[in-house]
């Protein structure tokens, strides 16, 4: 007998001024709740279908337990316009302030441990930083568009290098993602509307461009010598 059990399944997120956990769970619906449904398959084998009740949700009670920055705070605390946020595996944390262009690092307690960068032009400056992302290596990653580069930080020390970079979207947040420590992948538009997932490796080269499928026409086959702007 094939049983066949739907379990719903519960997102917890977490921000920066109030990182949390949920506690006291209220969970679904037991199993007497559910509704069962047998039926006999053409091989004779009988499947069982278990169904909740879609009329009951968990309730959830939000329990904070770390606070960082205040209203009228002025240390490095006071957050502006933050672009990044990454949690590293010693429970520090980093934002980007894309106000200030300075990158922050906290301590689990939410102590301030350093401050990186500011607005400038130099090595571990910043022009127009807008986004943040951690690597296997536990380095900070700061795409700077205006700056025409990637550059990378140590939580403690600080700068460690920087490759060229070109990207030609400007005052959006960074929407890349750094994939299995060796890549980077970054959506972006070409002429039109046609988008592309551009693959970069560790030095900011590109190594790949592939369509998002969800921009071509049903029935259109890829053409890697007639997509404008595209590396294949």
């Amino acid at each position: 007998m094939k049983e066949i059990r739907t379990i719903p399944l519960t997102e917890i997120s977490a921000t920066l001024v109030a990182l949390a956990t949920l506690a006291g769970c209220a969970g679904p619906a037991s199993d007497s709740d559910w509704t069962t449904v047998r039926d006999t398959l053409p091989s004779g084998t009988v499947r069982v279908t278990n169904v909740p009740r879609t009329d009951v949700s968990p309730t959830w009670t939000l329990v904070e337990e770390l606070r960082v920055g205040t209203v009228e705070g002025a240390g490095p605390d006071a957050f502006a316009y933050l672009r990044g946020l990454v949690v590293l595996e010693d429970g520090r944390f980093a934002v980007l302030d894309s106000q200030a262009q300075e990158l922050r690092v906290f301590g689990p307690d939410g102590a301030h441990v350093a401050t990186h960068g500011r607005k400038g032009q130099g090595p571990g400056e910043f022009v127009d930083a807008n986004g943040l992302m951690l690597d296997h290596d536990g380095r900070l990653w700061v795409p700077d568009t205006r700056n025409g580069r990637m550059s990378i930080f140590d939580p403690e020390e600080g700068f460690v290098e920087s490759f060229p970079f070109a990207d030609a979207s400007f005052n959006a947040t960074w929407n890349g993602a750094m994939v299995e420590g060796n890549r980077i992948y970054r959506p972006s538009r070409v002429s039109g509307n046609r988008r592309l997932l551009r693959v970069y490796d560790l030095n900011m080269r590109l190594t790949d461009s592939l369509p998002l499928p969800s921009d071509r026409p049903e029935g259109e086959e890829f053409d890697p010598e007639s997509q404008p702007g595209a590396f294949y």
